[in-house]
């Protein structure tokens, strides 16, 4: 909820939750650094050291924390900095001024509602999709939640804790007569949603205009453009247009008009390698394709990518880059199928989404495990070349699933059991997102995979191994344990609801304000560390 809040600039809700989660559990050191890069893009230099070093004697020696000391070091850090707790209700209400330049808006009393809603989500079976389908509701209810916990402070006499939620409620009253202009992107327009025609593009196009339409956008899919058009038009959400001639024309079109463009980009298609099974559609193999990609970077108002590495790859272009996660759609009925009974546990790989070079990188493994246990059987999505690297195994040890549409793809995901998700140390790897680890808890399915950013940050569903023996050793766990399948399938499939469609709806509400009213060319950079969190991730 916290990274969900941020993502979408609402940061009273964020950094109230962060203080929460902090008083409550305060060695969790991933609140402490994203509470410290908070107070960094505020200047509070202070605090966000004091911040990073709570963290780094929680987990000494990482990286991320090590730099972010450095960089507040080379800024000539006062000699004794505050002893002002970070989680001071002053400390706080000063954060947010520096950060919005405004102050926190409260609702009216609603504490009844709000232990309702407690109730709710403490007896539900599966209390984080309680909360993820209960989101805006929270967000109303956050007021009363604060009151709730404060009378349940002062009934336990817990009086430093009482007298600090008092102080926060009281900071938040003495704001609670703010006026409030309405937000003028309440009256939606309509979006131009373009996108060629291929795989990666059409799926995120089937996300983007679903979460668009349950903003309250009107969204019109490859539609004519022409000058009466684009009279009609809010904004142009332009989607890998670099490898059709004619989505290019159209997008100079949209920007001789002057319109809002939008350049969503599904890949790095600068670090894409050659043999990927995406680079024959994404890849910048002829010098046309290659200048129409940096025509589109160009023609860019804004550029939207999946994860925090391919947003820093793009830096030095000079235009604003955001990162837009990726999510699903429940407008494919197939999510939701279930799949056939089977007696074999199936290990499968999909094979569009990476290369044979990084099947083998457990290809011993897969085999070792195979012989280990006879009830196994291995699945292979659109890859022959795969299929070639395990022709030893015998027909009924072995599927191979050929190439389908996009919209058939969760059903050939629903024969795997346990999802193989091998990638090689490679920048172009390091720079994908969590999509198929988002595709399996759609599916409830468990996974294993090698340890990239965004499968680490998104922990939920499954194991990453770092070696050979890590991923035997998961795998046993998982092929012999069926509690263990079970209980990583809810976990992801818990997560991946927070990634459907309609929970990305207020990020591209948010976006689309930020091209209508646009930030000063000081405040127009690059996402820090403050801003580059994402809902759904562990």
């Amino acid at each position: 909820m916290v990274r969900a809040y941020l993502s979408a600039n609402r940061l009273e809700e964020g950094v109230s939750l962060l203080a929460e989660i902090l008083n409550r559990y305060p060695d969790d050191w991933e609140s402490l650094i994203i509470l410290g890069d908070l107070y960094l893009a505020a200047e509070e230099m202070e605090i966000a050291y004091h911040l990073y070093q709570q963290a780094e004697k929680i987990i000494p020696h990482n990286p991320e924390i090590l730099r972010r000391l450095q960089l507040i070091q080379e800024e000539s850090l006062p000699t004794s900095p505050r002893i002002e707790s970070p989680l001071h209700p002053e400390a706080l209400q000063r954060l947010l001024y520096r950060l919005t330049g405004q102050s926190i808006r409260l609702g009216d009393d609603l504490t009844q509602k709000a232990a309702d809603l407690l109730q709710t989500v403490l007896h539900s079976r599966q209390p984080a999709q309680a909360v993820a389908e209960n989101l805006d509701e929270i967000e109303r209810l956050i007021p009363a939640l604060i009151e709730l916990n404060l009378k349940q402070a002062r009934q336990e006499g817990k009086i430093e804790l009482a007298n600090a939620l008092e102080g926060l409620r009281q900071n938040v009253e003495s704001l609670n007569h703010t006026v409030q202009t309405p937000d003028p992107i309440d009256n939606q327009g309509t979006i131009l949603l373009l996108a060629p025609e291929n795989a990666p593009s059409q799926e995120r196009a089937w996300v983007i205009k679903a979460a668009l339409e349950a903003g309250g956008f009107q969204v019109t899919f490859n539609g004519v453009v022409s000058a009466e058009s684009l009279e009609h038009t809010e904004a142009i959400v332009a989607i890998n247009p670099y490898i059709s001639s004619s989505l290019m024309a159209n997008l100079a079109l949209c920007a001789g008009a002057k319109r809002p463009i939008v350049l969503d980009l599904t890949n790095n298609a600068e670090q894409l390698p050659l043999k990927h099974p995406y680079y024959p559609i994404l890849g910048l193999g002829t010098l046309e394709t290659a200048r129409a990609y940096h025509a589109s970077l160009w023609l860019a108002d804004v550029i939207t990518v999946t994860t925090e590495n391919h947003a820093l790859a793009l830096e030095g272009y000079g235009r604003r880059v955001e990162i837009m996660p990726d999510g699903w759609t429940e407008q494919n009925p197939m999510w939701r199928k279930k799949s056939p009974p089977r007696s074999t546990i199936n290990l499968g790989w999909v094979g569009f989404c990476s290369e044979v070079e990084d099947l083998l990188i457990i290809r011993r493994i897969i085999l070792r495990v195979l012989r280990e246990f006879p009830q196994t059987r291995l699945v292979l999505v659109d890859n022959p070349e795969a299929y070639a690297l395990f022709g030893s195994l015998p027909p009924e040890r072995l599927l191979y699933l050929p190439a389908t549409s996009a919209d058939d793809f969760p059903y050939q995901l629903g024969l795997i059991d346990i999802l193989l998700i091998p990638h090689r140390n490679i920048p172009y790897n390091q720079s994908l997102s969590e999509r198929l680890l988002i595709h399996a808890g759609v599916k409830g399915i468990p996974w294993v995979a090698s340890p990239l950013p965004a499968f680490r940050e998104w922990g939920a569903g499954g194991f990453t191994a770092s070696s050979p023996e890590e991923w035997h050793t998961y795998l046993r766990q998982l092929i012999v344990d069926a509690d263990v399948r079970r209980q990583l399938g809810r976990a992801g499939n818990t997560q991946a609801a927070l990634r459907e469609s309609r929970h990305l709806a207020t990020l591209w509400k948010a976006l689309l304000k930020k091209l209508r009213f646009p930030l000063s060319s000081t405040e127009a950079v690059i996402p820090t560390s403050a801003n580059l969190v994402i809902p759904g991730r562990a």
